[in-house]
């Protein structure tokens, strides 16, 4: 049997360094292919509404991110790719190691977010520590990397990284505030009242980090009266289960 080959034609920036190999792999190179097509050097799964990445991709598009839009940044290659696993973070950074950790996860996510999630970290990564977290000179360097993802003509790509740095921005119309002791004390409480009884202290803070992408150990460590709240809802629930609903005769 004939095997099948994909072409493509390759944007400014993105035509390929050599062999078959893209410079920068997109989902849209992808969606019609099988694992031997020309675009997909990695053996990248694809299949009816999902995608799974190798490890051996995620490393490619972060050296190609680097090349196309950090080309001044760690000339020395001192900063490494890790992979790891977290329930909360697709990734993060450690400065002192000099290193990005992506969770696992990323494998099977579309390759337009893992692009997104590499450029965010980068941008933390080029500015230091010293650069603040989601401050305004990160939001500064998000945007400089969306115009050239609009250079590149990779508009799906601009469009996510601005998106994801308005969620920063406290003038946006899309701005998420950070949460402080009032959010997650509210949290712990719908969180009592809306899952099983059984459920312990350690459950309910496990998914209020989770849907606060916080570790739970730093909730309870920066929100000293995690335990109270808990306890506190938990007494609530049990007197109102114990009050005879009058309504039934």
């Amino acid at each position: 049997m004939e095997e099948t080959v994909c072409r493509k034609e390759y944007s400014i920036g993105t035509k390929p360094r050599g062999g078959d190999r893209p410079a920068l792999i997109r989902d849209d190179m992808l969606k019609e292919c099988t694992a031997s097509c020309n675009p997909n050097p990695f053996k990248i799964v694809v299949g009816p509404g999902f995608i799974l990445l190798t490890p051996e991709a995620i490393e490619h598009q972060y050296r190609e991110i680097r090349r196309i839009f950090f080309a001044g940044f760690d000339t020395y290659e001192e900063w490494k790719l890790v992979p790891g696993y977290s329930h909360i973070y697709l990734a993060g950074i450690n400065y002192n190691a000099k290193a990005i950790m992506y969770s696992v996860d990323l494998c099977g996510r579309p390759i337009l977010i893992l692009n997104e999630v590499l450029i965010h970290e980068l941008c933390h990564a080029e500015l230091g520590p010293g650069g603040g977290d989601h401050g305004k000179r990160w939001r500064n360097r998000m945007e400089k990397a969306a115009q050239v993802a609009d250079a590149i003509r990779y508009v799906e790509l601009a469009q996510e990284l601005r998106e994801d740095r308005d969620l920063y921005d406290p003038d946006s119309d899309f701005y998420e505030p950070p949460m402080n002791a009032a959010t997650c004390y509210e949290a712990i409480r719908r969180m009592v009242r809306e899952q099983p009884p059984d459920w312990s202290f350690e459950d309910v803070m496990y998914w209020v980090g989770r849907d606060f992408y916080e570790p739970d150990d730093q909730l309870i460590k920066k929100f000293k009266k995690c335990r109270q709240v808990f306890e506190k809802a938990k007494m609530q629930v049990r007197h109102v289960a114990s009050v005879p609903d009058e309504r039934q005769g």
